[in-house]
């Protein structure tokens, strides 16, 4: 098994951040490239839950997931980007504002978009809204599985980040599933185009304020969509307790 991060790295918009977030001493565009290419083919999840699982000190991946996001943003960008593991703030210079997501030919449904694309929440909800996916995520209300699929989509439309939302929230699911002996296939995923479909259909219909009887009816949708891509890891007979 291996992390599958099949979003790229879009240069023309990395010109621009390794603009407007500089650092000392300064990164040509082909070397942050390469680097960030380097970095996510580095990633584990995996060797990451396996070193939790074997930390004499009992550290727990429950303990580890609220600061996980931006750990693993700072491990990214660090040397690359000045904002390396920080969200978005309405104090830098793109004011906290990001887009995110394909146009669409229609997204006039009060979701928070402007004509051709998703906007992330606002800055100063970002800390509130990751701890509430990370609680929605080791909730014991839910199934490891929907719980993975409903953080995963909360965690991309939140965009606490101006770049590696999409990379940082596939290692969480990732390690999280791991965690509970489970692993997804994100490739598979990838080639049905169902996914983005009904991941785009409940960002269009989650609202901030309250849990929509349209949005559950997403999410229902979503989850069932993303389980398909999930399966159970067969131990080794002599791992087994």
């Amino acid at each position: 098994m291996r992390n599958h991060p099949f979003d790229t790295f879009d240069r023309e918009y990395l010109t621009e951040l390794t603009r407007d977030f500089p650092v000392t001493p300064p990164i040509s565009v082909d070397d942050a490239l390469q680097q960030l290419k380097d970095r996510s083919q580095q990633w584990s999840p995996f060797e990451f839950v396996d070193t939790i699982r074997n930390d004499s000190t009992n550290f727990s991946l429950k303990e580890a997931l609220p600061d996980l996001p931006k750990f693993l943003h700072r491990q990214a960008f660090k040397g690359i980007l000045n904002n390396a593991g920080c969200y978005r703030s309405s104090h830098d210079e793109y004011k906290g504002y990001v887009e995110f997501g394909r146009p669409a030919k229609k997204l006039n449904d009060g979701a928070g978009c402007s004509d051709s694309r998703f906007r992330g929440i606002e800055p100063s909800l970002i800390e509130e809204k990751i701890e509430s996916a990370v609680l929605e995520l080791i909730s014991d209300r839910g199934d490891p599985i929907s719980n993975a699929a409903k953080f995963y989509q909360q965690f991309v439309r939140i965009h606490p980040f101006y770049d590696g939302n999409g990379r940082i929230g596939r290692f969480i699911v990732e390690a999280f599933l791991y965690y509970n002996d489970l692993y997804i296939r994100w490739g598979d995923m990838k080639r049905n185009g169902r996914w983005i479909k009904q991941l785009n259909y409940c960002h269009r219909k989650m609202t901030l304020q309250t849990m929509t009887t349209s949005y559950l009816f997403a999410m229902k949708w979503w989850v069932h969509h993303f389980q398909k891509y999930v399966h159970k890891i067969e131990l080794d007979p002599n791992e087994k307790s």
